[in-house]
């Protein structure tokens, strides 16, 4: 089912605000593991594990934390002793049927981070708990797309609008 073009339009003008135009900045997991979580405290809630050399879009700096970018637009933090500024220039894979492969495997991991969350925490009891869920596991699931293809996460957003674009 392909969307529709008002829906095509306005995921390219997220994707093109803002980080896009401007010079981006982005940060490097320099340990084996890393945790992700979903505020800038040791305390907060794991939404997922990052590994060595993975590449994330930086947003914002709040104290020891490095607000970053994922996949469900709700920002995720990493402590500064875990990751460093890096410069990062995007390689992607040459053969467009690699790149729709990532792209489908995207949209697949997608649609299982909403059916589980649909499940889990059907969204006509309790909507903000689904949307919270649904996008937790979008980061986790996505997340484990990149590390499949070994390509870094911060990638994703170039893939994702040659997807739309083609109508993959």
């Amino acid at each position: 089912m392909r969307p529709a073009p008002s829906v095509c339009l306005g995921l390219i003008l997220l994707f093109l605000s803002g980080p896009l135009l401007s010079a981006a900045h982005y940060v490097e997991i320099r340990t084996r593991i890393a945790n992700i979580r979903n505020a800038p405290r040791r305390g907060a809630g794991i939404v997922a594990k990052a590994a060595r050399h993975d590449v994330f879009q930086l947003e914002d700096e709040k104290g020891n934390w490095y607000a970053i970018h994922l996949f469900s637009a709700a920002t995720r933090y990493v402590h500064k002793s875990v990751a460093r500024p890096v410069s990062f220039v995007a390689d992607l894979p040459s053969d467009s049927s690699v790149r729709r492969d990532i792209f489908m495997a995207w949209k697949k991991a997608e649609q299982r981070a909403r059916d589980e969350a649909d499940r889990s925490r059907p969204p006509d009891r309790n909507l903000k708990r689904n949307l919270r869920l649904k996008h937790l596991l979008n980061d986790r699931y996505k997340l484990k797309v990149f590390r499949d293809f070994q390509l870094p996460p911060a990638v994703y957003r170039r893939i994702v609008l040659e997807g739309y674009r083609r109508g993959w």
